[in-house]
């Protein structure tokens, strides 16, 4: 079995666990009618807010979406994935060239979404089976300006203590990519990611503080972290919103390795000799 699977493995929901294996499959099954020999990669996260913690979100990348037939692979990927008419019209039209693209379900809000990376901007389309879809986007924040991302985190989290827990996750010296999460020309949050990879077991102490200020009393969390302790830490998502407060999402893979190692943007920026941006949110 591979690793992959075993992530998708340690979610708290038995139920839950066999679609996001059936959902898998069906990547799998994509996979193979484009030639690709490497299984998919998988990605959870959790939300932890003050009004619940979500556990039962998943990101796919989808390798071979490239060359001359993007048309007809991302047709078969918006079947896949239900998209709703009027947005598949959308996105049938958008997205047709140099691009990545990341399949996500969160099955806690019943939501499919859809990432179309392209440069350095990134575009996220959010769908339910009722019709119903919205678009936010990520736009790269340069170096220069992280100071800037530091100081705008100094006014979203509430108390000092939580700002140095969060900075212990994510330590500014080892910043190495930064997105904003963007709707209707605002800013809704960052998403941030370290040159080094940390097991979450490592980053335990500063997790169960930010949790236990958050969403005390929340016993299966400490269930699921037990369970996905050996995961590694690849991004902090970081935003506020008025209903529910500050919002810390950790988002995990099964080992240290960059999803870029084997899905590279087929345009790559560069930036101080780096790519700076791989939206994978």
């Amino acid at each position: 079995m591979n690793e992959h699977i075993n992530l998708i493995k340690s979610g708290l929901n038995e139920s839950i666990v066999e679609k996001v294996l059936d959902f898998y499959s069906s990547i799998e099954e994509m996979y193979a009618c484009w030639g690709v020999s490497d299984s998919p990669m998988v990605e959870s996260s959790v939300k932890i807010s003050s009004d619940s913690i979500s556990y039962n979100r998943y990101s796919i990348p989808i390798f071979g979406i490239n060359g001359a037939e993007i048309w007809q692979q991302k047709e078969k990927l918006l079947d896949l994935m239900a998209v709703p008419e009027e947005l598949y019209d959308v996105l049938i039209n958008r997205h047709n060239e140099n691009v990545r693209i990341i399949a996500g379900i969160n099955f806690d809000m019943n939501v499919k979404r859809i990432y179309f990376q392209e440069a350095n901007e990134g575009y996220g389309y959010e769908f339910d089976s009722n019709g119903h879809w919205d678009l936010k986007t990520y736009s790269l924040v340069p170096p220069e300006n992280y100071a800037y991302v530091i100081e705008d985190l100094k006014k979203l989290i509430p108390s000092t203590r939580i700002f140095y827990e969060i900075m212990n996750l994510i330590p500014p010296d080892d910043w190495n990519q930064i997105s904003t999460r963007n709707a209707s020309g605002l800013v809704l949050g960052y998403h941030i990611s370290t040159g080094s990879k940390m097991c979450l077991n490592s980053l335990e102490k500063s997790i169960f503080y930010l949790v236990s200020e958050l969403n005390a009393g929340s016993e299966d969390f400490f269930i699921w972290f037990e369970k996905n302790k050996n995961t590694y830490l690849h991004w902090l998502g970081i935003g506020y919103t008025e209903k529910a407060g500050l919002e810390i999402t950790l988002y995990l893979r099964c080992n240290e390795e960059s999803w870029d190692s084997h899905y590279p943007p087929l345009d790559l920026i560069t930036y101080l000799n780096k790519r700076v941006f791989n939206l994978e949110k």
